[in-house]
């Protein structure tokens, strides 16, 4: 019943708030409320009984709590996992089994267009499946209760949580696991970037560990992150509230989208807000006025891309549903119900393209058909971005790839690292705002103190200096820009040289970023400089490729603007128009010949049509031109066309 109704619960009093019940010398005070359910009056309906809701979408129930009222809002959550949700476990020998519980269809179900998705995937620890009575039933429901409280949440920010996957580790962990949350933290981001990126798509992945973690730690995460491979967390099960342990679930990866702890300036809503620093009795709803902005500037940044793809159809393995406005297995299209739709492409009743069309969507696609191999569908947004072009053969634009990681970006201030390029002038004024400037290089050298103003790792509460090649890699000194920072911690400054210390112990806030230029052909990794061929192991990656493709930041060739994949050795030009002022084919017919030439060439075309003497003023049309016998079609309102041909042949045999 639970897959059927999870229910998103808010309680709200006739005069004052409720106070918590809190713990005092072991014992608990309970109050026994008897709930009264509160009929709602409504217009009554007439319904087929195949149309019969089997739940009510809202319910609401009356109780006294403390000699007040209180009522009990219940309503009906839905699509908390999305259609192509898996669950992973291992048999007694240590093999993977995945299986797709199906999702039951509601007869009110829609699929409401969220703004983004974030695909999310969940993996519990031996000791959680353990904590559990090794019960899959009971672990699925306390992981439904979870998401469907993180969804709600993330829905205040015009973002729907879809849970993809949910994986178990009932035989052995698959990694080490720590009382050390950096050192899970670094280890789950490895498994997944090894393992379980390969198998399964998604956005973000976080632990769920039955360990304790040193310290006042419950959770960690890699900050602005999401959409990264740094895009992980790792959380303890500190509480047999599910709701409590979700609220640190939510919280972490509120730091994925870089958001940082509440402080005193930030305007919250509730009497707390999802990212406040400590762990409180109470569940917060809601995010900050700060979290806000900080997400608002993540969304509207490069990382953020993989926030507004839906579910791809090959990853739906329910049973399709059209008139959902999902796309799923089996179906061209999915435009809504015949009311909704808009689309001039799709067939609302079969979700299937109409007749004479190739597709309904997608940045490959225009006017129903497929645009030609080597049309840029997603241009490059800078130096360490690369251009994505359509195959041809599909409606949907590739992947977002970028440059190889260690092009050098910023007139050689920096190394591109998965499509950014760290600098330490974009980190002193990410972290000091306008005005802030490098610090001079001697300040560096303060790295090597091993105190809390210059150092290069922790270990624990220990500050580990950093090594003499290392300095650039440590703490980040900057000059210049505001003193006011959103996050706790101290200034500490002495001559020309700035840094910060951050009070929060689960967040090196201040440190030079992975991938930040330390040297000619250095850059610093895990607060190290080395090499940029060890870090990235991509030196002459591109030379490889061939034809006209080049190195991506994963090591594969893709091809460059304006050649088509895969083989990146047919050329195209985007489609274009303009007139041709061609008023006959008689008089001065040879001063046209040179431009309809150049028209031809430029086209890679391979013939040239014009219309007869009596035409009004034609429009040429010029196409990607890949095969030998493309043409250059030049076309009047009426009359007859008479033709003449113009040959070219491309001169290099590479690419015919």
């Amino acid at each position: 019943m639970l897959q059927g109704l999870l229910l998103v619960a808010t309680c709200f009093l006739s005069s004052a708030s409720v106070t918590a019940l809190k713990d005092f010398s072991g014992g608990k005070k309970y109050e026994v409320v008897y709930p009264r359910r509160v009929h709602p009056l409504r217009e009554r309906e007439v319904k087929e009984p195949d149309q019969q809701e089997k739940f009510e979408t809202e319910l609401k129930y009356e109780m006294t709590v403390n000699g007040k009222i209180a009522v009990l809002y219940l309503k009906k959550s839905k699509n908390i996992r999305a259609p192509g949700y898996t669950e992973t476990h291992y048999n007694s020998f240590g093999k993977e089994v995945t299986a797709s519980p199906q999702i039951m269809k509601l007869n009110d179900r829609k699929v409401q267009e969220q703004k983004k998705y974030v695909e999310y995937y969940l993996v519990l620890d031996n000791g959680e499946f353990n904590k559990y009575n090794r019960d899959p039933e009971e672990i699925r429901n306390r992981v439904f209760e979870m998401v469907n409280y993180i969804n709600m949440v993330y829905k205040k920010l015009d973002t729907h949580v879809v849970l993809v996957g949910m994986e178990v580790w009932n035989e052995e962990d698959k990694i080490e696991i720590s009382p050390n949350a950096s050192f899970t933290l670094n280890n789950f981001w490895k498994w997944r970037e090894s393992v379980l990126l390969r198998r399964r798509h998604h956005d973000i992945a976080q632990l769920i560990t039955a360990r304790g973690f040193s310290g006042t730690t419950v959770g960690l995460a890699f900050m602005s992150s999401m959409c990264t491979p740094y895009s992980v967390g790792v959380i303890q099960d500190h509480s047999d509230n599910a709701l409590s342990v979700a609220g640190t679930m939510a919280h972490e990866m509120g730091h994925n989208f870089g958001m940082f702890h509440d402080y005193y300036l930030c305007q919250c809503p509730e009497k707390i807000c999802v990212m406040e620093e400590a762990l409180s009795i109470d569940t917060p709803t809601d995010f900050s006025s700060c979290s806000r902005v900080s997400f608002a500037q993540f969304s509207e940044g490069k990382l953020s891309d993989c926030l507004f793809n839906a579910p791809l159809p090959a990853d739906v393995l329910s049973t399709p549903l059209c008139g959902n406005q999902l796309v799923e297995a089996e179906e061209d299209c999915d435009c809504g119900t015949s009311e909704e739709c808009t689309n001039i492409c799709c067939n609302a009743e079969t979700c299937t393209v109409k007749a004479g069309s190739m597709c309904a969507s997608g940045e490959c696609c225009e006017g129903c058909q497929i645009k030609k191999g080597g049309t840029v569908c997603r241009p490059a947004k800078d130096e360490c971005d690369l251009p994505e072009m359509c195959d041809g053969q599909s409606a949907l634009c590739p992947d977002d790839r970028f440059q190889v990681n260690g092009f050098p970006c910023q007139n050689g201030k920096g190394y591109c690292l998965m499509g950014l390029c760290p600098t330490l002038q974009a980190q002193c004024s990410e972290l000091w705002g306008p005005g802030a400037e490098v610090a001079d290089m001697s300040c560096y050298s303060k790295n090597t103190n091993g105190l809390r103003y210059g150092y290069c790792r922790k270990v624990g509460d220990t500050h580990v200096p950093c090594k003499a090649n290392d300095v650039m890699c440590g703490k980040l000194f900057c000059q210049g820009g505001s003193d006011n920072l959103h996050q706790k911690g101290s200034v500490i400054t002495f001559l020309t040289c700035k840094a910060f210390h951050s009070e929060d112990k689960s967040q090196e806030i201040g440190m030079v970023a992975n991938g930040t230029k330390c040297g000619d052909k250095k850059v610093c990794i895990e607060a190290e400089c080395v090499d940029i061929e060890k870090a990235y192991k991509s030196t002459n990656c591109s030379s490889r490729c061939e034809g006209h493709a080049v190195c991506d930041h994963e090591l594969q060739c893709q091809c460059k603007e304006g050649w088509a994949p895969p083989l990146c050795r047919d050329s195209s030009v985007v489609f274009c128009s303009f007139p041709l002022d061609l008023p006959s084919l008689g008089t001065g017919q040879h001063l046209l010949l040179p431009v309809l030439w150049i028209l031809v060439t430029l086209t890679g075309g391979e013939s040239l049509s014009l219309r007869g003497p009596q035409s009004p003023l034609p429009t040429a049309v010029c196409g990607a031109s890949c095969n030998s016998g493309s043409q250059l079609r030049t076309q009047g309102l009426s009359g007859q066309t008479s033709a003449f041909f113009l040959k070219h042949k491309w001169g290099n045999k590479e690419d015919r």
